[in-house]
């Protein structure tokens, strides 16, 4: 019976995604909103989630997709850049920081950066993008979903100005 507790708490820990919602910080000035944490690739040995995030920093709206790694013991994977569809995207590979809430652990692997007129259309469509790194090419989904509950939760902190 313990041993099927465990597991429980174990497998729910697992798929509890962190919820959308919004930040203001009166110390560092950015407030904005972000979305769920969602799974969007899921291989033999990690598993790749995503969060999207719109920040204003002063004047400057910014407008990521935050990627994580599911962790185990192995080496932390490393990610050298993105594409889609022969583009190159702005990728900024992030120390590889593990952190860990109850049974699951995460580790940081990189941002995607686009402009507000790029978020904006993703929100509506989604994104599908491969990432070049330590694994080999890595092929992932971004659902439309999270450029949408990043921008939503955000404009209900900055208000119109999120206007493209």
């Amino acid at each position: 019976m313990v041993r099927l507790l465990v597991s429980l708490a174990f497998l729910i820990a697992c798929n509890i995604a962190q919820a959308q919602g919004t930040m203001q910080s009166r110390h560092t000035g950015l407030v904005g909103g972000y979305s769920a944490e969602l799974r969007v690739s899921q291989h033999r040995h990690f598993t790749v989630y995503a969060q999207g995030f719109v920040i204003r920093n002063g004047d400057t709206l910014v407008h990521t997709v935050f990627l994580t790694e599911g962790t185990n013991q192995r080496p932390a994977m490393r990610v050298d850049s993105a594409w889609h569809l022969g583009r190159e995207l702005h990728w900024d590979a992030v120390r590889p920081d593990r952190r860990c809430s109850g049974f699951r652990c995460v580790r940081n692997l990189g941002v995607l950066t686009f402009s507000g007129g790029e978020f904006n259309a993703l929100s509506a469509t989604g994104f599908d993008l491969r990432l070049i790194g330590s694994q080999g090419p890595i092929d992932l989904v971004i659902p439309a979903e999270i450029f949408a509950q990043a921008s939503t939760e955000a404009a209900r902190v900055i208000g119109a100005s999120l206007q493209y």
